[in-house]
């Protein structure tokens, strides 16, 4: 065991100097409760940063909640109290009861606390992780940010994606590691590569989806212990399934035991209120504070390194970029280069984390598209114009469709400008916006046939791709807290039919390097005909892997018989996927054969080919290029010689 005591007197100024500065990656390992032996006795030391207060003491199970028994002496001047206790073990709860400026006296859960007291009680639980649980060495040396590879992301809350019967209590939910197997074999039969789980960090209310955080260290004990936390993403790992958190380091909950005014004056949050005052009824972090700085530094680093989670999805970017998220009220320089050391530091430690921003403003180089010192340093950044431009397109009746034409093309406009993904993610399919499919326009059976041409819109779009559950089999309603996603659905033909279409356009998704190898490559994209808004088609071409796909989507509700597309090279066509399949739910109307490209001109373009196109539905080429075929025979026949 660690001597905190002798760390904090002999080397600690050091790490204390970082902390304060805002430099520390590693606060957790000294502040909050740790196992320790001092002098020749085991218990646990706790250490806390309240500079303001007047007296603090731990009071917990070890001393039957005695406020007098162990109070925490000031190791130095800044305003961190340590004190070590004697036989506390592992299980017990605590708080730290504060005298604050004021003349207050209030009981706080442990800022550093890695497990939380199960809602709706709220004390810090004595705790240690054994990171040798992890069997995933194979999958830590391979794991990259995927620039170059197919990023498919199944967005999941865990306590709403199945249950083990009916209702919203403990008992309904799995833990961690029981749902471990379930949830990683489901997104390898999906064609997903990784799973990203949204806020696990400890929280007080469900109905906050765990945005209201309560507890940065602490792993929400609604589905058991650190420990099964760790079964169920070492489990993921061996199967070949990444694990993003969604990590929030915005704003915290208000309630009267977490960090708001922590020790009576403004600790963690902004100083005025209406800087401190978030939009969500909750406080913003005070990214100026150095101890602000540690704290969300080190409660990064804690998550990557001790759960060994793939990535964090940062929420609510506009809003460290922007004073409250308005960029009316300018720029929040102070919480900009915070962000920006932020991601460096992480990824000098992590080169191999992803780490994307939630982002729904123009801010210009949120990722590290170029090479200079003004980017935010995300690898990834939600590309929300192209979710809501896309889904306003797909409710509009096709009839109009053509004076909204721009809301499909303006995307490619500006698709490599940043390391864009594409979202449909859990905002948009709650808080009564409808699910995916209740967005679509038409009947029951026109939803579907266009749910579907959306989907190959999507996975044929440049930019990796994120899909809240329940879009995979498109869930007719709404997606609420309150129960798990409807798997009863599919027994419905049209949800099982379009089911079957959409592992088949994700798994094609990660076939083909032409979706994915060049997404922000100019060159990975380029559009056949992107002016026949008359009839609601648009075609486009995608590189990549030494293939070109050929991707037509016919968004009106009439087919095409005789539907010509320019190309560029001789050789031929061959469908390999089409929206309008029978076994999708469609009508049929698909080619069977490849199609020989002909000499004639068309559209700008030397040669052309013609297809026939379904109404509402998406269809995808391969292209063969003849010239580069006949090198190719030319060249086994030499080699054979």
């Amino acid at each position: 065991m660690r001597n905190l005591k002798y760390e904090f007197s002999r080397v600690g100024q050091e790490l204390l100097d970082a902390f304060h500065g805002g430099r520390a990656m590693v606060a957790h390992n000294h502040l909050g409760a740790h196992f320790s032996c001092e002098n020749g006795i085991n218990g646990v030391r706790f250490s806390v940063y309240a500079p303001y207060a007047v007296k603090i003491a731990v009071i917990g199970d070890f001393n039957g909640w005695n406020e007098n028994t162990h109070i925490l002496h000031k190791i130095e001047n800044l305003g961190v109290y340590s004190v070590f206790v004697p036989n506390a073990c592992r299980g017990q709860l605590y708080k730290y009861r504060i005298w604050q400026a004021g003349g207050s006296v209030c009981d706080k859960a442990d800022p550093y606390a890695v497990m939380g007291q199960r809602r709706p009680y709220n004390s810090s639980v004595i705790m240690d992780i054994d990171e040798s649980d992890f069997h995933d060495d194979e999958w830590m040396r391979a794991r990259s940010r995927c620039f170059e590879r197919p990023l498919n992301i199944y967005e999941v809350h865990l306590g709403a994606w199945c249950r083990k019967r009916a209702g919203n209590t403990e008992q309904s939910w799995y833990t961690y590691d029981e749902i471990a197997e379930r949830l990683a074999n489901y997104a390898l039969q999906n064609g997903f590569t990784h799973i990203e789980i949204m806020p696990l960090t400890e929280h007080p209310f469900d109905g906050s989806w765990g945005y209201h955080v309560s507890g940065m260290f602490a792993a929400t004990s609604r589905y058991g212990s650190p420990q099964q936390l760790v079964k169920m993403i070492d489990i993921c790992h061996r199967k070949g399934v990444g694990v993003i958190l969604d990590f929030v380091m915005v704003h915290f909950v208000r309630d009267s035991f977490g960090l708001g005014r922590f020790d009576g004056t403004p600790l963690y949050e902004y100083p005025m209120d209406y800087m401190a005052n978030s939009e969500w009824d909750s406080y913003n972090y005070d990214f100026y504070k150095g101890e602000v700085q540690s704290f969300l530094l080190s409660s990064a680093y804690f998550w990557l390194s001790t759960y060994h989670f793939d990535g964090l999805r940062v929420d609510a970017v506009s809003n460290i970029i922007y004073w409250q998220g308005q960029s009316e009220r300018g720029v929040n320089q102070g919480a900009v280069e915070f962000m920006r050391r932020f991601n460096d530091e992480i990824h000098d430690i992590f080169p191999n984390v992803i780490m994307i921003a939630e982002d729904s403003s123009s801010y210009y180089n949120v990722t590290s598209r170029y090479a200079d010192h003004w980017h935010l340093g995300f690898d990834y950044k939600w590309d929300m114009g192209w979710m809501n431009d896309t889904l306003k397109y797909f409710s509009l009746d096709p009839f109009f469709r053509r004076y909204s034409h721009d809301k499909i093309t303006f995307s490619m406009d500006y698709y490599d400008t940043e390391n864009y993904m594409l979202p449909f993610s859990h905002d948009e399919s709650s808080h009564g916006k409808k699910s995916i499919l209740g967005k679509m326009w038409g009947d029951t059976k026109q939803k579907f046939a266009q749910c579907r041409a959306l989907y190959v819109y999507m996975f044929t779009h440049p930019g990796k791709k994120l899909n809240f559950m329940g879009n995979e089999f498109a869930q007719l309603d709404e997606w609420k807290i309150t129960e798990e996603i409807h798997w009863h659905e599919l027994g419905n033909e049209y949800n099982a039919k379009f089911y079957s279409f959409f592992k088949e356009m994700s798994q094609i998704y990660r076939w083909y390097p032409s979706l994915w190898e060049m997404d922000y490559n100019g060159i990975g994209f380029e559009w056949i005909d992107r002016t026949d808004d008359y009839n609601n088609i648009f075609t486009y071409i995608r590189r990549g892997g030494g293939q070109e796909i050929v991707v037509v989507l016919n968004l009106s509700t009439n087919p095409q018989f005789k539907y010509v597309l320019g190309l560029k090279h001789r050789g031929t066509v061959e469908e390999f996927m089409c929206t309008d399949d029978v076994q999708y739910g469609g009508e049929g109307l698909t080619h069977n054969e490849k199609q020989q490209i002909s000499p004639y001109p068309h559209n700008e373009f030397p040669f052309s080919v013609t297809v026939q196109i379904a109404p509402l539905s998406g269809h995808i080429f391969l292209l063969s290029d003849e010239e580069q075929n006949d090198e190719i025979n030319e060249e086994s026949t030499e080699d054979n010689e």
